[in-house]
């Protein structure tokens, strides 16, 4: 099967890389490198299916599942499980082109769940705060409850409001904003994708996505300069309507 070249999505979301610009497996170091309910790109419904195979790296277990689909792979936190079993893959991220090290092999296509669980079993709680992530489990940090008070608008910079009103204009030129780290999501295509709100907009239309080699962490005040994107497509059917690529994400704690 021909997939678009994502790996440098490297978990969404892929977690890979696991910080600065390393291309590392995500069971290289599970603390660095969750996935998000919310993470970077969409997840797609859960799928189920019988084991085929099954293999545990660091604190990950991989599996292959035989879905009405046909055979796929599928990964999250280590989970007690043996061929023969029927699994149910909650909140899968495809990942292409996706290298672990620990197992040092290449996969061409697997898809990082925020749990994975024997059917008819309910997912534990925060196994997924999606839910890139994922990004509990492979989950990204989850968003905690954000005070935003004391967060002022950069000087020649614009409010997480004013960004998403403007777009139309600010695509594709450079941006300022202040914000808090509301998710976090490492290694994916190599990079850590961020969600930054500053307590402007309306519920769903309060937060900026960002990528950055920076290593910030879900509740930090960090200020962010970066072009801003629109329509970012980074194949796999992963689309992103506004984005601020390449960011320099500087930490104000």
């Amino acid at each position: 099967m021909k997939i678009l070249q994502i790996l440098a999505l490297g978990a969404l979301v892929a977690c890979v890389g696991c910080q600065k610009n390393k291309n590392a497996s995500c069971d290289k170091d599970a603390k660095t490198c969750p996935m998000a309910k919310s993470g970077p790109a969409p997840t797609k419904p859960g799928l189920s299916g019988v084991v085929l195979e099954t293999m545990d790296a660091a604190e990950y277990t991989y599996v292959r599942v035989d879905t009405t689909g046909g055979e796929i792979w599928a990964v999250s936190k280590q989970f007690p499980t043996k061929v023969g079993d029927t699994v149910e893959i909650n909140e899968p991220m495809a990942m292409p082109n996706f290298p672990s090290k620990t197992l040092n092999r290449t996969f061409e296509l697997v898809y990082f769940a925020g749990s994975i669980t024997h059917k008819g079993d309910r997912p534990a709680m925060g196994s997924a705060t999606h839910g890139m992530g994922a990004m509990g489990g492979m989950a990204a940090q989850p968003a905690p409850s954000l005070d935003f008070s004391g967060i002022k608008k950069p000087d020649n910079g614009v409010t997480v409001a004013e960004l998403l009103a403007q777009k139309s204009t600010l695509v594709g030129s450079k941006v300022t904003l202040r914000g808090k780290v509301a998710k976090a999501t490492y290694g994916v295509m190599g990079k850590t994708w961020l969600h930054i709100q500053d307590g402007t907009g309306e519920t769903g239309a309060n937060d900026v996505t960002v990528t950055t080699t920076a290593t910030s962490t879900v509740g930090e005040t960090v200020l962010v300069e970066g072009v801003l994107a629109a329509d970012k497509n980074i194949g796999a059917g992963y689309v992103f309507p506004l984005i601020v690529e390449d960011a320099r994400v500087v930490s104000e704690k």
